[in-house]
């Protein structure tokens, strides 16, 4: 019985071990994505437009932007409530993948960046979320 229990306890020590390791290994080494923190643009881009996430500002003078949401990645063209001007340099403060449907159906994995644009005195003045098809990375 007694090394019954000890095996136990070396497989449960050896579990926790792997836990351990795992979970340093994805906050530190996993991840190809840009990591946060990182500097990157918005762009209204050909692909960006094409996938219906770019916009003109309504007052003069207009202005390009990219649309995106403030809660949450939204890619429908009637829920964006958040955008952010093209070209504009905006720090990632965390980025998600998740699985989109178009509308044949059709299912990918796509990449979103909740990023923050700051002023030049450095105070936040838009967080939102955007389509990794809208970010150019340096």
């Amino acid at each position: 019985m007694r090394k019954i229990l000890t095996w136990m306890l070396w497989i449960i020590l050896f579990l926790i071990l792997a836990a351990v390791i795992y979970f340093v290994w994805t906050q530190f080494f996993g991840s190809d994505d840009e990591p946060a923190g990182g500097t990157v643009q918005l762009e209204c881009s050909s692909d960006c437009a094409a996938r219906g996430q770019c916009g003109t500002t309504v007052n003069s003078p207009q202005v390009e932007v990219v649309l995106g949401g403030i809660d949450g990645p939204v890619l429908a063209a009637n829920e964006h409530d958040r955008f952010i001007v093209s070209g504009a340099t905006v720090e990632v403060k965390e980025t998600w993948t998740g699985e989109v449907e178009q509308a044949n159906g059709r299912t990918f994995n796509e990449k979103f960046s909740r990023v923050e644009f700051r002023n030049t005195f450095g105070d936040i003045q838009k967080t939102g979320w955007f389509p990794d098809w809208c970010v150019k990375y340096p």
